[in-house]
């Protein structure tokens, strides 16, 4: 076996040609880096991910097709309740469990004692939706099927730290949208590319919400059995037609059927298949012609090599493959430096997303955190896949450019021997580019609005996003009745909300904030409001409350044009506005508009007196969507069901030179 030989020949080579060496295992790696990347994000959408490791043959059916014969139409609409219950309690063949589940998920405020913490994400599930998943219950059990004893609810193990200290929270209670809930069980976080099962509380049926819908989730006993759930499910939606008394509505049982969770990302399996390989070998095929390149320039320097061993009757195959094992060392060498590189694209990427959902005001950082789980890094098929796309590469990088010089015969080797000045000018080309790239890609991932778009969304780039954090707060106390001492929930309401900002500004690391909408100045959802000069317009507005204490233009580093430089205080009394250079020169194009007067009103309130006491400066965007507050104006206070909605925020500037990741992870410990 001449492998052995032909690799230790090649580690001799490749630690004699160094600069070579290196600009090829660093070509590689980061075109590796970015197809490790790529195939894990595809394992993760449509494999087995925790708790939903058997997508294969977990079956949803969300929503069903009516007929009516009279007047000939077909209607979708969702799974009505009866029918889901009638399902659920047929004997499906080739189903292990059956499970109803609420749609949509939900956001709701959760509460310990007096302690107050951001929204949790919820599920309202039934008990047989723990046999069709496979959680890892870290404490207690799920809840009963036949649960009797009022909502109880299962909660992740970053919310029992955040609510108890402690994994051990069984048999505590929690208030959830303003009920109690007993705790039943603890079980290990859920990323959320587990789409149909990502929660950080899954709730009793009871504690749902009227107006949800329902949605059934089938276990099939394995993927040959799928067929049979297909027969039954179709069988069981015929009984129900035929005990409707009113038969003008009838559901198309051959048109509506369940489909697994991973066809539903996937669609066509082998179209699916097809896509995913041309887009790899479409990653591959570019730096395969630049190392395609680099392999022809340092073959031309070996021809005199290459020539006197065709002298001497060595072998094609012999060379061949001593050729294409030194590039295949190398590709493997670069291959695991990839590998190991795109831990770190995960970890960066995980961490934009983090900030992106703290500034978009996401209740919970930890959960968000968890969006690409690290299991899918340790499987076998994986290793594969990627040793498979390292060979791959090698392939296209080598053969090419070793037949064309094998090709030719001895005497056409000795003569054709070129100078190596060239080839190691071009050699020190390459390493140029390749250190170019490295820097560039460095520089991306350490500028966050740059590498990711989701934070575009959230201020303009004049504000200084990494520097401004939102956190969406509840009173949770607030959701019990009024106090003893006499307070209305409304009042109480109130007062915790500036307690919370109070509790904020002491932490280290804030320079300053203000409290305001969730659809602040810079989201895609800001506020509008009408404005009146002589003809009524509507315009993007940013409201916030003078009376909090609140510096909302120094958060968000708003600067004033008129008067000249950045003021703070200039829409701070109730009667004051400021308004944008491009409303300036719109409804005052002949003169100051400060000290001049406009009206404004939400839709359907009565106008407002304001009087103009600046003009902001425009602010630079990163994207021509990304729409910018008209106006600043104070209002007296935020509406208590807004408060209680989780609809208003506390946007924190942090100082420079703080942590941002670890200001969060301390203000979500310390909430």
């Amino acid at each position: 076996m001449k492998l052995p030989v032909y690799f230790r020949q090649s580690w001799q080579i490749m630690l004699k040609d160094r600069q070579y060496s290196l600009i090829y295992i660093i070509g590689v790696a980061l075109s590796m880096a970015v197809v490790t990347v790529f195939l894990m994000l595809v394992t993760m959408m449509v494999g087995g991910v925790y708790p939903e490791k058997h997508r294969g043959r977990i079956l949803v059916l969300d929503r069903v097709i009516y007929e009516n014969p009279s007047e000939d139409y077909f209607n979708a609409s969702i799974v009505p309740a009866d029918l889901a219950r009638f399902i659920k309690e047929s004997q499906l063949d080739g189903t292990d469990a059956v499970s109803l589940v609420k749609r949509p998920s939900a956001t709701v405020p959760v509460m310990v004692r007096d302690k107050s913490v951001l929204c949790a994400g919820a599920r309202y599930v039934d008990g047989d939706f723990w046999k069709v998943f496979d959680f890892d219950f870290l404490a207690g059990r799920p809840f009963s099927v036949e649960n009797t004893a009022g909502p109880e609810a299962v909660i992740s193990s970053t919310l029992a730290q955040r609510c108890f200290g402690t994994d051990e929270a069984v048999g505590r209670v929690l208030t959830v949208s303003g009920q109690p809930v007993t705790v039943r069980g603890v079980v290990r976080d859920v990323s959320v590319m587990a789409m149909e099962t990502d929660a950080e509380i899954w709730l009793t049926m009871d504690a749902a919400y009227p107006r949800m819908s329902e949605q059934i989730l089938f276990s099939a006993v394995s993927r040959r059995h799928i067929p049979k759930v297909l027969d039954a499910v179709k069988a069981a939606l015929e009984q129900y037609n035929n005990l409707q008394a009113d038969e003008s509505m009838r559901i198309l049982p051959d048109d509506m059927v369940p489909e697994s969770i991973q066809r539903r990302q996937t669609g066509s399996l082998g179209q699916f298949i097809s896509n995913i390989s041309l887009i790899v070998v479409i990653i591959l095929l570019i730096p395969a012609v630049n190392l395609c390149g680099m392999v022809s320039s340092s073959l031309r320097e070996r021809l005199s090599e290459f020539g006197v061993r065709k002298s001497y009757g060595a072998p094609f195959r012999a060379m061949f493959f001593q050729i294409f094992s030194e590039n295949m060392l190398l590709t493997l060498i670069g291959g695991f430096l990839g590998y190991l590189l795109s831990f770190m694209l995960f970890d960066s990427i995980s961490f934009y997303f983090t900030e992106a959902a703290v500034g978009l005001g996401a209740g919970s950082v930890r959960n968000v955190d968890l969006i690409y789980p690290a299991e899918p890094f340790f499987r076998p098929g994986i290793y594969l896949l990627i040793f498979a796309a390292v060979v791959l590469l090698n392939t296209f990088a080598s053969v090419q450019p070793v037949m064309k010089v094998l090709r030719k015969g001895s005497v056409s080797l000795l003569r054709d021997n070129d100078a190596s000045a060239p080839s190691r000018r071009c050699r020190g080309l390459w390493l140029v580019i390749e250190a170019s790239l490295v820097v560039a890609i460095g520089w991306l991932a350490g500028n966050p609005v740059l590498m990711n778009a989701m934070r575009r969304c959230i201020v303009p780039m004049g504000w200084e996003p990494d520097r401004v954090v939102s956190l969406p707060v509840i009173s949770l106390a607030a959701s019990d009745a009024a106090s003893a001492s006499g307070e209305s929930p409304d009042e109480k309401l109130q007062a915790d909300f500036r307690r919370i900002g109070q509790s904020i500004a002491s932490l280290d690391g804030v320079e300053s904030m203000t409290p305001s909408t969730q659809n602040f100045p810079g989201n895609m959802l800001c506020s509008s409001l009408q404005v009146f000069k002589d003809t009524l317009k509507r315009f993007n507005a940013a409201c916030y409350t003078a009376g909090y204490g609140s510096d909302f233009m120094d958060v968000f580093g708003i600067k004033t044009v008129i008067p000249d430089g950045n003021t703070s205080r200039t829409a701070g009394s109730l009667g004051s506005i400021v308004i944008s250079e491009d409303l300036a020169a719109e409804f005052f194009p002949e003169d100051s508009p400060v000290g001049k007067t406009l009206y404004v009103a939400d839709w359907g309130g009565e106008p407002v007196r304001k009087t103009v006491t600046g003009v902001m400066a425009r602010q630079k965007r990163n994207a021509v969507y990304l729409p910018e507050p008209a106006i600043i104006l104070s209002i007296p206070e935020f509406s208590s069901e807004d408060i209680r909605q989780s609809r208003c925020c506390w946007h924190v500037r942090v100082s420079k030179g703080t942590d941002v990741r670890k200001f969060i992870e301390e203000l979500d410990s310390y909430m």
